[in-house]
């Protein structure tokens, strides 16, 4: 995608079918590091997957309940605000985090998907203001 920036607010429509164990997308991504925002659809989860997203400090994935009917269509809210991200999954769940990428370079944005035809719809973005 020609989306990058380490401040922004993202809105994605994504289409999850119900065998998709995970789709969504990865933010402040650079050559080594990545922070990824997906639907499990077989596990009925939202993650926050911080395990490569710099520092081994706090590596983890975050994971929260997906309420939204499988075989449908998603929404992801996402913040990204240098070393927070936050998302909002279908306007249910939340989920908030401190990454620590490492390289300035770590700026894009792309979207994933592993085990599943599901697809991007819509993603709309906006550039947020130092301030």
């Amino acid at each position: 995608l020609p989306v990058r920036g380490a401040q922004l607010e993202l809105f994605a429509r994504l289409l999850v079918p119900a065998n998709c164990s995970a789709i969504g997308l990865t933010v402040l991504a650079g050559k080594e590091e990545r922070t990824a925002i997906a639907i499990d659809a077989t596990r009925r989860l939202v993650t926050l997957d911080r395990s490569s997203s710099g520092a081994d400090v706090d590596a983890d994935v975050r994971a929260g309940p997906w309420f939204a009917p499988t075989g449908g269509v998603t929404t992801i809210h996402a913040y990204v605000d240098h070393s927070i991200v936050t998302f909002i999954a279908d306007n249910q769940t939340a989920i908030t985090a401190w990454v620590h990428p490492q390289d300035r370079r770590s700026i894009g944005v792309s979207v994933f998907s592993t085990n599943c035809t599901g697809k991007l719809l819509s993603l709309d973005v906006w550039q947020l203001a130092n301030g």
